[in-house]
């Protein structure tokens, strides 16, 4: 099995003198060193740089060099050059849409010298650029395409995750929570408010993200990186396109596959932080630099002065109990090892196929489970895809579906603020008080940090809940020859519940007195109609000529509702439904606006039909028509808003 390690998030600590919990720096001898995980030995990484050219032996711009069975990688430059830190023995990986992908082991060099070679079977793949398709020698804007072969088999909810470092011009982030959705952004940062590109999965737009969508179902991915792949698209399309489209029966075979893999994380390598003994210690000489008496009322410090008149520190004692119900008991607790554990990552995929002369359907099932390395975090997810199309009419008719539903539970809870506590809360604190059950937690003289631990396990059973059915039904007829007319109707709709208990507690001076149950409902998404005209005509053997007209028509939708009560006679999770509750009855409810919205729930595009039309031209020299701008015409779609 795989073992991942999350990168630990650096923390600045403030100096000694400041609040209690959030001291935490020690000598070797004082810190944790027995109990915290130990960070593997690294590598030593050195700097190298390259370049590469084509195969006239000029600078060739935006190749993917990547270290190889890593996410570490950069892109080429103007020129074709780059700089990148490397392991020792590292394997770089070079790729490049039209290229023969290369491998070269940089060994002791620190100079990389790469000449890239033609692949002219690549250059007649076809690639979907947006209400078309159109072999890679014929793109003129910045299109990136991915191999899903090399991602497929990664340990990942979220395919977008997979992509870090592939794809140059491509920046993608993560906070390293389970079922979390990464960020991307292409090209950087382009407007003060949403920064998300616009997915377009089998044809049909959406701004959910792709997070939830099975890695095994994806047939391929094209990322549209600049204005004029992406344009067609309109203003959707400002922050840059992905393009997936999803596995289809193969004809003439029928075919049943099944995968799995089991993965462990741990946690990463963290900060050590000061045992109790060593952290009163660390506090009283402080003070005594500071020319004052150290004095905290969970702790006995014994001082002299010497001939000279200074404060000199004898000895720290640390008392049985450190509050005055002597309710707990002085500790020794490293709160990283008891908030984290090993999480086991598994996935299983199963996919039933079968085509004939006419078509054919697959359908695929799918099981991700994340248990997560922060306790009662846990993601799972369950994803289930039918495909199907079918012709008629001797082929001059298609007719088909694409269509998904997921249901996917995750834990609602702020996972930054359990990180906090975990550093902030002194190690003095039991996890528990002396009878077992009630909670450890800050007493006088300390500020008001909870317990980590505490935060996790009242909250573990506030999980939400989602449902997503996305898809479309479409036909594709061909009224002449290279003439086809494409009608699609897609939906992309979301169901959200979730209920959250809030329990009462005691944990030092910090406690809750009234549980609260708070019920949250969420309805949104949005249907597309999409007509589209395509016109391809071959004129001899070295030229081609494309045209793309269409329509697109949008209705949004987006609503939401809550509802809580007090005062329930029990906190078990059976029980704690709305009508148990005794007082203070609160709900509202309403449209939910949004950067593509108006207030109104419901939001239609006030014209009839959104317009876009496409005029491609190829010839045999790509790179020429940059030049001559083989894009002779490609306004936006137009739309609300834009």
């Amino acid at each position: 099995m795989r073992k991942q390690v999350l990168l630990a998030r650096r923390l600045l600590l403030p100096t000694m003198l400041a609040a209690v919990p959030m001291l935490a720096t020690a000598h070797p001898e004082g810190a944790y060193s027995s109990e915290t995980i130990a960070a593997p030995a690294a590598q030593a990484d050195r700097p190298i740089t390259g370049r590469v050219t084509d195969e006239k032996g000029e600078g060739l711009p935006g190749v993917t060099v990547l270290v190889k069975g890593t996410a570490v990688g950069t892109g080429t430059g103007p020129d074709g050059s780059f700089a990148l830190t490397v392991p020792d023995n590292a394997t770089l990986v070079l790729s490049f849409v039209g290229y023969k992908t290369q491998e070269i082991a940089v060994g002791s060099q620190t100079t990389v010298a790469v000449q890239m070679v033609a692949d002219a079977a690549a250059l007649d793949e076809v690639v979907v650029t947006g209400y078309q398709s159109q072999r890679k020698a014929d793109l003129t804007g910045a299109v990136a395409v991915v191999k899903t072969d090399e991602i497929k088999d990664m340990a990942s909810n979220d395919v977008t995750r997979n992509l870090q470092g592939r794809v140059p011009g491509v920046q993608i982030n993560t906070d390293g929570a389970p079922g979390s959705a990464a960020t991307v952004r292409i090209r950087g940062i382009g407007t003060l408010g949403n920064n998300d590109p616009l997915y377009v999965i089998d044809g049909i737009p959406t701004k959910e993200g792709i997070n939830q969508i099975n890695q095994n179902d994806i047939e391929s991915i094209q990322v549209l990186k600049d204005a004029s792949a992406a344009s067609i698209y309109g203003s959707r399309a400002g922050n840059g396109v992905i393009i997936i489209t999803t596995k289809k029966a193969k004809r003439g075979a029928t075919r049943v596959d099944f995968s799995t893999f089991f993965s462990v994380q741990q946690p990463g390598p963290h900060i050590k932080l000061l045992g109790t003994q060593d952290y009163g210690r660390v506090y009283a000489q402080a003070a005594i630099n500071d020319g004052t008496v150290p004095s905290l009322p969970y702790y006995k410090f014994q001082t002299h002065r010497d001939a000279s008149g200074r404060l000199v520190l004898d000895g720290v004692t640390v008392p049985e109990y450190i509050d005055a119900d002597k309710t707990q008991r002085a500790a020794n607790t490293d709160w990283f090892k008891e908030t984290q554990q090993n999480a086991l990552i598994q996935s299983y995929n199963l996919s039933l196929s079968s085509g004939g002369e006419r078509g054919g359907a697959l359908f695929s099932l799918n099981y991700y489970d994340n248990s997560g390395t922060l306790k009662h975090t846990s993601f799972d997810r369950m994803t289930a895809r039918l495909n199907s199309d079918y012709n008629f009419l001797e082929g001059k008719l298609k007719v088909g579906e694409n269509l998904t539903i997921v249901k996917s539970q995750r834990a609602e809870f702020d996972l930054n603020l359990v990180r906090d506590r975990t550093t902030q809360l002194p190690s003095i604190v039991p996890v528990r008080t002396v009878d077992g059950v009630g909670w450890g937690g800050p007493v006088a003289g300390m500020s008001d940090r909870d317990n980590p631990l505490r935060l996790l396990t009242d909250n573990q059973q506030n999980r939400s809940n989602t449902g997503r059915v996305f898809g479309n039904l479409f036909a594709d007829a061909e009224i002449l020859k290279g003439l086809h007319l494409r009608t699609s109707f897609g939906i992309d709709y979301s169901l959200f519940k979730y209920r959250q208990i809030y329990k009462t507690y005691k944990a030092g001076f910090l406690s809750e007195a009234n549980n609260r149950v708070t019920d949250n409902n969420r309805f949104w998404g949005n249907w597309v109609w999409q007509n589209t005209l395509n016109y391809d005509m071959t004129l001899g053997d070295k030229h081609r000529l494309g045209l793309v007209a269409g329509t697109e028509r949008i209705s949004y939708y987006d609503e939401s509702s809550f509802a809580s009560r007090t005062n329930f006679a029990s906190e078990d999770p059976n029980y704690a439904y709305l009508d148990a509750g005794a007082a203070n009855k609160d709900n509202g409810g309403g449209p939910r606006p949004s950067a593509w919205l108006p207030t109104s729930p419901k939001s239609t595009i006030p014209s009839p039909n959104g317009i876009c039309s496409r005029l491609p031209s190829a010839a045999t020299a790509p790179r020429a028509l940059e030049k001559t701008n083989g894009l002779a015409y490609s306004p936006p779609c137009r739309r609300a808003g834009a």
